[in-house]
């Protein structure tokens, strides 16, 4: 860090801006979906059997690999009550098999680990496990480079991978820090396969970076570490010299209009008596009840908006059974149990019908809330108007989007990264991502929930067979719509809950006045807004 950016980091830390810089290494983060491969990429690279390798769904937890400072290797387990233990020696090398369990987060250093200097390697669950997708994609978003990788044998390139791999690429700068790797290449013993197998990987990815190999045989292994490791040293001094310079532009942005709210509390206070302040310091906790009244007012009735949202939205649900429900009635029997033709009817119904009134009811639903929260910070605003203290205008991120902040907001859970309206995309994706794991389109590498119970129903006499898939489109529908609607109310809810967050300019006045509380803290909080006022002044302007 130079000596601009640590006088920056030190002097937000007396203004009580938290805004840690993330760690220092690289991080080279290998995702993907179930049993790809990723724990045993990482072991052959390392040279060493670390992270557990089993054939089920294995890694749980995100792991992060790391050389060490110490002369034994250390591992610290984050646990799920957020308590850390830790474990040295022989006993962190086993500590690294709790990753099959459901824990935050698991760090280990060693010094023996083959990485590039300043390097992590960030172990992550499998994207399509639903318990731990935020993990996931929120270390594959914080990552430098992402090593995707797929399994040849199970599927190279379904279309959960390829929603994933698109809204990853939209977080880099630099689609070349992206890497691709075909794992169990052994069982593609056809030359022809498996230049068949990188087209249908490159046609979706326009990237040249693929690469096959096994992790049982070692074939493509070296050859894969060698370009990984090589871009690594190549690029590490500018990646973290860009993440240096985002986090510097954000401390400034946060530095600037904390000392412009502190030098309008100190400019108030000196000018006032004892009395005057005494009299202030109760408007102000009046003004401070009122702002946390109207936020609660907000919260209740965004609440009441979405309950009704995620109503509307099983409304539409059962009409689209209805629909299809008469579809089935008109459709001969023979029609029905043909392969693909029950599923390209729902796919229809979700994609024309669907879909669209989805969309406008999202987008209705975050006009009406980002209108709440305008109100509630004008409100905020007039409070301090009504106080008679002069602060620079109001700049909430919410209206704020930047080419650094361009990310899905699902790996993130922040709409303070994107702006409001980035919320319908990400949900309507999940609506289509939902419908593939249940079957309720067709994919060819893909069999969900209701192919499987078509499959149990096949055998049934042509006389019940109409009512029998009525009856499994029904429950399958149901089971859809809820997990669609429970994963639509927690971002929603968060996303409420983040932007409500952002009406404190009475609390943030509140608590800069009781910094001032005497003579003694006036002066001295004169001198900390001089120096930081120099050093901003001092900080080169930089666009967005």
């Amino acid at each position: 860090m130079n000596s601009l950016r640590h006088d920056l980091l030190e002097t937000a830390q007396q203004f009580n801006i938290d805004l840690p810089p993330m760690q220092g290494e690289l991080a080279c983060a290998f995702v993907g979906e179930w049993n790809s491969g990723k724990s045993s990429l990482q072991n052959s690279l390392l040279g060493l059997p670390l992270l557990p390798e089993q054939p089920i769904p294995t890694t749980k937890t995100v792991v992060s690999l790391g050389q060490g400072q110490v002369a034994e290797p250390v591992a610290i387990i984050q646990t799920e009550t957020g308590a850390y233990q830790e474990y040295r020696g022989p006993a962190a090398i086993t500590a690294l098999q709790n990753s099959t369990q459901n824990l935050p987060r698991i760090d280990y250093r060693a010094p023996q680990l083959d990485l590039p200097p300043h390097t992590l390697f960030i172990d992550t669950p499998g994207f399509n496990d639903t318990d731990q997708i935020a993990s996931a994609k929120a270390e594959t978003v914080q990552a430098d480079l992402v090593v995707f990788v797929m399994n040849a044998d199970v599927s190279a390139l379904n279309q959960t991978q390829i929603n994933f791999i698109q809204q990853v690429a939209l977080s880099k700068a630099n689609l070349q820090d992206l890497f691709f790797v075909i794992t169990h290449s052994d069982l593609l013993d056809n030359p022809v396969d498996r230049e068949i197998l990188c087209q249908r990987v490159g046609a979706h990815i326009g990237s040249d970076r693929i690469f096959l190999l096994s992790n049982k045989s070692q074939e493509g292994v070296q050859a894969f570490k060698t370009v990984l490791y090589g871009y690594i040293r190549e690029r590490q001094t500018v990646l973290l010299e860009q993440r240096s310079q985002r986090h510097e532009r954000q401390l400034v942005e946060a530095l600037r209009h904390q000392v412009a709210l502190e030098r309008a509390a100190l400019a108030q206070l000196k000018t006032q008596t004892a009395e005057q302040r005494e009299a202030l310091r109760v408007k102000i906790q009046e003004a401070r009840r009122k702002e946390m009244a109207k936020k609660s007012e907000l919260r209740n009735r965004s609440r009441q908006q979405l309950q009704e949202t995620v109503q509307a939205l099983r409304d539409l649900i059962d009409h689209s059974e209805e629909r299809l429900e008469v579809f089935i009635e008109g459709c001969p029997v023979e029609q029905l149990q043909k392969k693909g033709h029950v599923q390209q009817q729902i796919e229809e119904e979700l994609t024309k019908t669907l879909q669209p009134a989805v969309q406008v009811l999202l987008e209705r639903l975050l006009r009406a809330i980002q209108g709440e929260v305008r109100a509630g910070q004008s409100y905020s605003t007039q409070l301090l108007a009504d106080l008679d203290i002069q602060l620079p205008p109001y700049a909430s991120p919410l209206t704020r989007v930047t080419a650094e902040h361009i990310m899905p907001l699902a790996f993130i859970g922040s709409v303070l990264t994107m702006g409001w309206f980035s919320v319908p995309t990400l949900l309507l994706g999940y609506l289509t991502v939902k419908a593939r794991e249940f079957g309720l389109t067709r994919y060819a590498d893909q069999t969900g929930l209701l192919d499987r119970a078509l499959d149990g129903i096949k055998n049934v006499a042509a006389v019940g067979y109409k009512k029998t898939l009525k009856m499994t489109l029904a429950k399958t529908l149901i089971d859809y719509m809820n997990q669609v609607a429970d994963y639509f109310r927690e971002v929603l809810e968060k996303v409420t809950e983040q932007a409500l967050a952002q009406i404190n300019l009475v609390e943030d006045l509140e608590k800069a006045m009781q910094r001032l509380r005497d003579e003694k803290g006036m002066i001295d909080q004169e001198l900390r807004l001089e120096k930081a006022e120099a050093l901003l002044n001092a900080v080169p302007v930089v666009a967005n």
